[in-house]
């Protein structure tokens, strides 16, 4: 006598599999970010953050030495009128990448935020201690996105909540089928 494992259980399976894969992946690189030193991280964005330090104009698009791109921004987090960095860097094909934001004082910085895999960032109009509440995505799938709430606590940012937005259902006869809304978890990978 054969048996026959369900085309079902298969579906799900390497469904879940490439999810832990995807979601192991982007808590590597929250782990490789946190192990680097700032020196090490910040070595390649030195020459952007000195530009900005100076007051001078930054481009959007930034190729560096090391064959990486960078991704910098300024914007005006606390409404002080000095504009905050947040740079976007060693990104990955799916568009996940290193994200930092920097506050300055004077002519020094200061890290203010660090994420390993972020592909979007949005600049919340809710304000925590003074500083607008970012929320950040990552890209998980096709179908699904992971966020991050930060919040600013006096020092820096810290993560408040997390929440995944899944448009893709599987129903129990192994039926896909794609969602007008998203199915939402809420916990923090």
């Amino acid at each position: 006598m054969r048996y026959r494992i369900p085309y079902l259980l298969i579906a799900i399976f390497v469904a879940g599999f490439f999810l832990q894969f995807i979601k192991a992946t982007a808590q590597a690189n929250n782990k490789v970010a946190n192990d680097q030193s700032d020196e090490d991280f910040e070595k390649p964005l030195i020459p952007i953050i000195e530009k900005w330090l100076e007051g001078e104009r930054i481009k959007d698009r930034i190729d560096l030495k090391n064959r990486e791109t960078a991704f910098p921004t300024t914007v005006d987090l606390n409404n002080d009128g000095v504009k905050e960095l947040t740079v976007q860097y060693n990104c990955a094909t799916v568009g996940n990448c290193m994200f930092r934001v920097y506050s300055k004082k004077g002519k020094n910085y200061k890290t203010i935020l660090s994420d390993g895999a972020t592909q979007t960032f949005e600049i919340q109009k809710t304000k925590t201690k003074g500083y607008h509440n970012l929320k950040l995505g990552t890209h998980n799938s096709a179908f699904e996105t992971y966020y991050q709430l930060f919040k600013f606590n006096g020092k820096n940012y810290k993560r408040e909540k997390c929440w995944t937005n899944n448009y893709y259902y599987i129903d129990e006869n192994g039926k896909g089928s794609i969602l007008e809304k998203p199915k939402i978890s809420f916990g923090c990978n």
